[in-house]
């Protein structure tokens, strides 16, 4: 485990939220830390309210191993458009001209991420406002990573925001895996890490891999070729 000076320890905080006998929301990508964090979860009593935040909606491949998940854990897991999603459609990335003005009709809120966690307490923990919203972000990670932990602590009280397995180091993580016996998600094979944004490094691999999906991608984002073609110039693949 790592440890900062000031900042509490993963098991400190792991029985602050287990004394409060409450259930937490959890912010789930699918990934092997968000996947601990629900482990390190339950193995303290707590229950556990997964939201997945998708971009875009409707991939086959993260659709599939949601209900993995489902299974393996026998708790539904609620999968929601992430803000980031409506964010890149307000926006028009990678939207061609005709679409534009229809994009505009619309008028998609401008949604944040402080907005989006009063939508998931008042949805899904019966508005209550002081329902802690968990994720699996670690200091281990890098840097930058830990200099914000250094900086900031791993708790956000003011916003009710903790990432309670903050010192975890990649070996703990995978520790917890291994017992539980879960396995990561299809594109950890592609890519090495589960699936977060519609960049090259990622697109290259599902357009190979699952090309359905890129399909689904292009639906949402006509334009999005474009990221590939730059990803070829810079990388050369």
């Amino acid at each position: 485990m790592i440890q900062i000076e000031g900042v509490e320890s993963s098991e400190v905080l792991l029985q602050r939220l287990a004394d409060e006998k409450k259930p937490v929301i959890l912010n789930f990508s699918r990934g092997k830390d968000s996947l601990a964090t629900w482990i390190a979860l339950q193995d303290h009593g707590i229950e556990v309210i997964p939201i997945h935040k998708a971009c875009p909606p409707g991939l086959k491949f993260v659709n599939d191993s949601i209900d993995m998940y489902e299974q393996h854990f026998q708790t539904h897991i609620i999968n929601l458009p992430s803000y980031g999603f409506y964010r890149m459609l307000r926006n028009k990335v990678y939207q061609p001209p005709e679409r534009c003005s229809i994009i505009e009709g619309l008028d998609i809120p401008a949604v944040d991420r402080d907005e989006f966690d009063v939508f998931m307490r008042t949805q899904f923990a019966a508005g209550d406002d002081t329902t802690w919203i968990v994720d699996g972000v670690r200091a281990a990670d890098s840097a930058t990573r830990r200099m914000a932990f250094k900086m900031y602590g791993a708790v956000k009280d003011a916003r009710r925001r903790m990432s309670p397995i903050w010192d975890y180091q990649k070996k703990d993580v995978m520790a917890l895996l291994d017992r539980e016996k879960v396995k990561l998600p299809a594109e950890y094979d592609w890519i090495g890490r589960s699936f977060d944004a519609l960049r090259h490094d990622s697109l290259v691999h599902i357009a190979k891999h699952a090309p359905d999906d890129y399909a689904v991608i292009k639906y949402w984002f006509p334009l999005i070729d474009a990221d590939l073609s730059r990803g070829a110039l810079f990388y050369g693949n």
